[in-house]
């Protein structure tokens, strides 16, 4: 009896895959999948900075972002293998901005991926942004 049922599972089982692989539809061309580990970037109603990290530089160095609103930072870490994330505090040089309390800290990831950082409302005044991996990474914000 258990080598019948074996039998009839395996045809079973095969029907199934062939009933799905066959829509009788034809594709015009096949789907990108998403990344397992990113998930789609959600619009955003506001201001939205590009930068790139590439060559362990990032690709500005001086942003501006309005005061009392919230903006997104659009980080395209081009580095592979590399780890790249955006903080952002105040201080008189990126060493002391490093070690002051950050008013903002974003997720350290892994190149190559596109990073959406939604930076709550600053009050004006001008930031660091800095990579936390790295300290030679670097720029302002002027927030006015």
């Amino acid at each position: 009896m258990r080598p019948t049922r074996l039998l009839l599972l395996a045809v079973l089982g095969a029907v199934l895959i062939a009933a799905c692989g066959a829509s009788g539809a034809a594709s015009s061309a096949p789907t990108p999948a998403a990344s397992p580990t990113e998930a789609p970037i959600p619009p955003f109603d506001g201001l939205v900075i590009d930068l790139i990290a590439k060559g362990q530089a990032w690709s500005k160095t001086e942003l501006e972002a309005p005061a009392g609103a919230p903006f997104r930072i659009l980080l395209d870490n081009q580095d592979k293998d590399f780890y790249h994330g955006i903080a952002i505090a105040q201080g008189e040089t990126p060493a002391a901005a490093r070690e002051a309390e950050l008013v903002y800290k974003g997720d350290i990831v892994p190149g190559p991926v596109v990073r959406a950082y939604d930076v709550p409302a600053l009050e004006p005044g001008t930031y660091w942004f800095v990579c936390q991996p790295h300290a030679n990474m670097n720029g302002t914000i002027t927030v006015q």
